[in-house]
C-alpha cells in the first residue's frame, strides 16, 4: 500500500500565541456556511480558525443563519446570512446566501487580506466575486466531492447528471482561485483536473494530539454504562448512505458467532438513523449493536480509547478525520478499501482493509484482528506512531505559509 502523500512532520504545540516578527498578522475570512453542523469541513474550519487566531491572526467566519449556533465558535467573530436547510441533513446543514455587495462590505470593513473558502457554494461564490473586485487573494479548500453530496439521490432521478454539474462548478470555482488546498494527494487526484500552472498545497486536516490521546477505557464505558468485558468495534460519523454503515451491521452475525464478546457502537446522527435501527431490530441484533447518537466532543477521545477496533466502512472520504482521531487514541483501524475513499491510505501495520461492500470480508478481517490480542496491541502502538505524522499544528503552519506565499509576503 503506498503511503498517504499528506504525511506531515511533527511540530510541537504551544499554549501561547505565536506572532511572527518578520511577517504581519493577517485578516482572514473563512467561508464555511455549515460551521454549526457536524462534518469534516465544519470541524476543520473551526480548528484551523482557532489555531490561526492562536498564532496572532484575525479570523472572521462567514456562515449561515441557523436555529442554533455551535458553542465551538462563540469566541470567533461570525457573520451570518439568510439561509435554507439542505435536504437529508437532519435540518442542521444550512447554506448561506449573501449577496456580492454584502460580501464586499464585510471584506472592506474587516480589512481582509485573504479569503479562504472551505464550503464552495453560494456564499463561496459571492465572496470569490467580491474578493476579485477588491483585488483580494482567494484560496479554496477541497473538502467536497460529488459522492458526498449526491449519493443519496437515486440514479433514476439524475444522480450522475447532478454530480457532473457539481464537478463542473467546482472546476470553475477552483480555476478562479489563487491557490487550492487538498487534504490528501488522493483528494487532488479525485478533484477536477486543473492547469499545471495552478498553485496548490496538500495539507492534512491534521489531529490535535493534545486533545486526542489514549485515556483509560473505563472512563467511557462507565459514562455510557457499557460492560468492560466486551470487545468494541466503534464507528464515529454521520449516519448517511456514503458512510456505508449497513455493511458493518450486516457483518455482526458472523463476527459474534466467532467472537461472542464482540459488540458494535455506532456514534453519530443522521437521516439514516431510523432505517439503520430498524435493520438492527429485524436482524435481532439489538443486544450486539448500540446507537449512542451524537456525543459531546469531550467524550470522543475516551470513545476511541475504549474500542478494540475503530471501523470506517465509508465509501467516500477525501481524508477521514475520525480515522486520525482514532489513531491518535491508539485504536487499531479497520477501513473500507473503497475507490472514493482516501482513508484506506492510513492503513499500514496499524490495521486492516476490507472489501468495501462485502460484509463477509469485513467480518473476516474483524475476527482476525480480535482473535489475536498480541497483534491487536501492536496495531494500537503503530496507530499512535502514525498519528504523530499528522500534527494539526504543522498543518496550520503550512496553511499560514501558503497565505503568505500567495500574498507575496
Amino acid at each position: 500500500m503506498k503511503r498517504n502523500k499528506s504525511v506531515l512532520l511533527t511540530r510541537s504545540s504551544t499554549q501561547k500565541k505565536i506572532v511572527s516578527k518578520k511577517r504581519k498578522k493577517l485578516n482572514i475570512a473563512i467561508v464555511s456556511d455549515a460551521v454549526d453542523y457536524t462534518s469534516g469541513s465544519s470541524i476543520s474550519s473551526i480548528r484551523f480558525s482557532k489555531l490561526l487566531i492562536k498564532r496572532g491572526h484575525n479570523v472572521v467566519i462567514i456562515a449561515a443563519k441557523t436555529p442554533y449556533e455551535s458553542p465551538e465558535i462563540k469566541d470567533i467573530k461570525t457573520y451570518r446570512f439568510r439561509s435554507f436547510a439542505v435536504p437529508k441533513a437532519e435540518g442542521k446543514f444550512f447554506l448561506a446566501f449573501p449577496t456580492v455587495q454584502e460580501a464586499k462590505d464585510i471584506l472592506i470593513k474587516e480589512k481582509i487580506d485573504i479569503v479562504h473558502i472551505i464550503i464552495p457554494f453560494e456564499a463561496g461564490y459571492s465572496f470569490l466575486e467580491a474578493a476579485h473586485s477588491l483585488n483580494i487573494k482567494v484560496i479554496t479548500h477541497s473538502h467536497t466531492q460529488a459522492e458526498n453530496v449526491f449519493l443519496h439521490v437515486p440514479k433514476i432521478l439524475g444522480r450522475d447528471i447532478l454530480s457532473d454539474i457539481f464537478t463542473r462548478y467546482l472546476f470553475w470555482m477552483y480555476e478562479h482561485s489563487d491557490a487550492l488546498v487538498y487534504p490528501t494527494e488522493f483528494a487532488r487526484e479525485k478533484s477536477p483536473k486543473m492547469a499545471k500552472s495552478m498553485r496548490y498545497e496538500i495539507i492534512s486536516n491534521g489531529v490535535d494530539t493534545s486533545l486526542f490521546k489514549p485515556v483509560n477505557r473505563n472512563i467511557f464505558l462507565k459514562e455510557f454504562n457499557l460492560p468492560a468485558k466486551n470487545k468494541y468495534i466503534t464507528f464515529v460519523g454521520r449516519l448517511h448512505p456514503e458512510k456505508n454503515i449497513i455493511t458493518l451491521i450486516k457483518a455482526v452475525p458472523e463476527i459474534i458467532r466467532r467472537e461472542p464478546l464482540a459488540r458494535v457502537l455506532i456514534i453519530g446522527e443522521g437521516h439514516q438513523s431510523d432505517y439503520l435501527k430498524s435493520v438492527v431490530s429485524k436482524m435481532n441484533l439489538d443486544k450486539y449493536i448500540t446507537f449512542l447518537g451524537r456525543i459531546d466532543s469531550k467524550h470522543l477521545a475516551p470513545a476511541y480509547s475504549s474500542c478494540s477496533i475503530f471501523c470506517l466502512p465509508s465509501l467516500a472520504e477525501l481524508e477521514g478525520m475520525v480515522v486520525l482521531e482514532a489513531m491518535a487514541c491508539g485504536a487499531p483501524i479497520l477501513i473500507a478499501n473503497a475507490e472514493n475513499s482516501a482513508s484506506k491510505f492510513f492503513v499500514k501495520d496499524n490495521g486492516m482493509l476490507f472489501k468495501a461492500t462485502s460484509y463477509h470480508n469485513l467480518a473476516e478481517k474483524a475476527v482476525e484482528m480480535l482473535s489475536d490480542s498480541k497483534k491487536l496491541n501492536e496495531m494500537s502502538k503503530n496507530s499512535l506512531r502514525e498519528s504523530k505524522l499528522y500534527d494539526i499544528n504543522e498543518s496550520v503552519k503550512r496553511l499560514e505559509d501558503l497565505y503568505y506565499s500567495v500574498l507575496g509576503i
